[in-house]
């Protein structure tokens, strides 16, 4: 995926999974490029005991059930927050990032 977004010069890419019972925010460096950033959301209804090792990791890891909320805000340059939000609707981890720090300059 990486290479594909560096040959075709994608703007903006953010991955979003899930499916590993626990929620974190990872960024991964890349050279001749920009941060590629992975907001991991799961699960609403189940948890996990532990969660793997992540040397991205910059947020989390939320081991309660939780949800993920991405907003936009449309600026001249625009933000996307993303939040781990857990079953009591407290925020859990939020973090921004703007549309310039993740565009090829």
């Amino acid at each position: 995926m990486i290479s594909l977004i560096q040959k075709t010069k994608a703007n903006g890419v953010v991955f979003l999974t899930g499916d590993v019972h626990y929620g974190e925010i990872s960024r991964l460096n890349v050279p001749a490029g920009y941060p590629i950033y992975d907001i991991t959301s799961s699960g609403i209804t189940s948890t996990w005991s532990f969660a793997t090792p992540n040397a991205n990791r910059i947020e989390g890891p939320i081991m309660d059930n939780n949800i993920g909320l991405l907003t936009i805000r449309w600026e001249k340059d625009p933000v996307l927050d993303m939040q781990l939000i857990d079953a009591a609707n407290n925020s859990r981890v939020q973090y921004s990032v703007r549309l310039s720090e993740i565009s090829f300059k």
